[in-house]
């Protein structure tokens, strides 16, 4: 009898210990399974504040960065803008765009007739002629000149020729006016466009001195200014 009574307790001692290992062991495996494992972690790592913060740091870097670029390429635009209008509108005024470059002188001096006697004006006439914008051309002359002679001998043939109206000015006068800023010598054919001096012919210069003395080459130095 004791020796079964102890075989039971043995027993049932066993079966404790047995019990009491399998809840250890449980335990433990219930501890290893909320451990956090790497694809846990690497969601984890995803997840950690500051990343999707960064991207929008660098996303409104990258806008600063093309509204920069965008108030720069405003700026040259103005810049170019500023500078060209004032160019074509002097151009414009001196008649840099003509087509071949040459001018025109005002319709209402070209007319059947209009060739054949030049028109006296005074300095002060020319400088209202100048204000006004007008596109002209006018022979600066001297008394007792033969060069002067010669020179409106050829400008009458070509204007004769042409129908235009030509105007005759005395150097005397010329010289009160703001011709006297370029032309300093006569006899002159001075040609102005819309109130500018467009070319001149140079008592003082070995290069006009051929149109001073040939009507061709005459022609030829006033083709190349008046359409």
């Amino acid at each position: 009898m004791s020796k079964k009574r102890d075989g039971e307790m043995g027993a049932e001692a066993g079966k404790k210990a047995g019990m009491k290992a399998s809840s250890g062991a449980n335990a433990k495996e219930n501890v290893y399974r909320g451990k956090p494992k790497v694809g846990v972690r690497g969601d984890v790592r995803r997840e950690k504040p500051g990343v999707s913060a960064k991207g929008d740091v660098c996303g409104e870097k990258m806008q600063k960065a093309q509204d920069k670029k965008r108030e720069i390429l405003k700026l040259v635009v103005l810049l170019v803008i500023s500078v060209a209008v004032p160019i074509l509108f002097v151009g414009a005024a001196a008649g840099w765009f003509n087509g071949d470059g040459r001018v025109a002188m005002d319709a209402s001096d070209y007319c059947e007739g209009c060739g054949e006697q030049m028109v006296d004006i005074s300095g002060e006439e020319y400088e209202k002629m100048v204000k006004d914008g007008r596109s002209f051309m006018v022979f600066v002359d001297q008394e007792n000149c033969t060069t002067a002679d010669k020179v409106e001998g050829f400008v009458h043939n070509y204007t004769d020729e042409k129908d235009l109206r030509v105007y005759r000015i005395k150097f005397s006068e010329a010289k009160e006016t703001s011709m006297h800023e370029k032309v300093k010598y006569y006899p002159s054919v001075v040609v102005v466009n819309r109130g500018n001096i467009a070319g001149f012919l140079r008592a003082d210069s070995d290069e006009d001195a051929r149109a001073y003395n040939d009507e061709g080459e005459f022609r030829g130095w006033v083709d190349k200014i008046v359409r």
